[in-house]
């Protein structure tokens, strides 16, 4: 459906990396509640608070969205639910301002009687019914395609902000040592190295501060970042080569 130009944003309240592993883009995937695959987004505790710049493209994606397609969750009270009880909301009003909300899964949701439709279904079953009416008959798991090596020419500056009169040396070499370089982050300036590279996934081992503790941690960096490096598709990166090598555009 993203392939076809129907599905635009998506906001991912689990942490698997299922949907990049899928073939969709990570330039539109919102992982609110934290990443295995996104060093700089650790997974979100239930006493913690939620990265800002997220929230803030969960806040403006909640004002933009026209149709909302609920897959899968009990809408139990997290602050990502917004994202489908504005819009039902909305489409509630004596004179619409949105198409609604479409919840999918086999149990109930505190918006079952706002939904414009409701459909108890696995999902699988659902897509697959979706997907005929729809006629899209390219439904197969596509492959990011990634370039040999771990040494990319990229688009962005030593601070890992796409800037395109610049090329950067990403080097995720083994013993490459990297950092994180956003403040929203919550392991904001952990440095680390790059361990190695397991089916494309890189693994890098982080030095972290868990309140006043300093700990190593293990974190992977998903193999479609350097697609979407390359390809200048997200506003910054993840992580970024401490005393990175920046030259002009030419």
């Amino acid at each position: 459906m993203e392939r076809a130009g129907m599905v635009h944003h998506l906001v991912q309240q689990n942490h698997d990396g299922l949907p990049q592993k899928a073939g969709f883009p990570q330039e539109k995937i919102n992982e609110i509640h934290g990443a295995w695959y996104d060093p700089s987004n650790r997974v979100v505790q239930f006493n913690e608070g939620l990265r800002s710049d997220l929230f803030d493209w969960l806040l403006e994606a909640e004002q933009r969205i026209d149709l909302c397609l609920c897959l899968g969750t009990s809408l139990s009270g997290m602050n990502a639910d917004r994202i489908a009880k504005t819009p039902a909301q909305r489409s509630n009003k004596p004179i619409p301002e949105t198409l609604g909300t479409v919840v999918i899964n086999l149990q109930q949701t505190p918006l079952d009687s706002y939904a414009l439709i409701r459909v108890w279904a696995k999902l699988d079953d659902a897509f697959r019914l979706l997907a005929k009416n729809l006629g899209l008959t390219d439904i197969k798991i596509h492959e990011i395609p990634i370039p040999e090596g771990d040494v990319y020419e990229i688009p962005y500056n030593a601070e890992g902000f796409l800037d395109t009169s610049v090329k950067m040396t990403w080097d995720l070499r083994p013993g490459s040592v990297v950092v994180i370089p956003h403040r929203e982050a919550k392991n904001y300036r952990s440095v680390g190295q790059v361990s190695h590279k397991r089916d494309g996934h890189y693994t890098i081992v982080l030095e972290e501060f868990h309140g006043d503790r300093k700990e190593e941690v293990h974190r992977l960096l998903g193999k479609w970042w350097v697609d979407c490096a390359i390809r200048g598709a997200v506003l910054r990166l993840p992580v970024v080569n401490v005393g990175a090598v920046v030259k002009p555009n030419q």
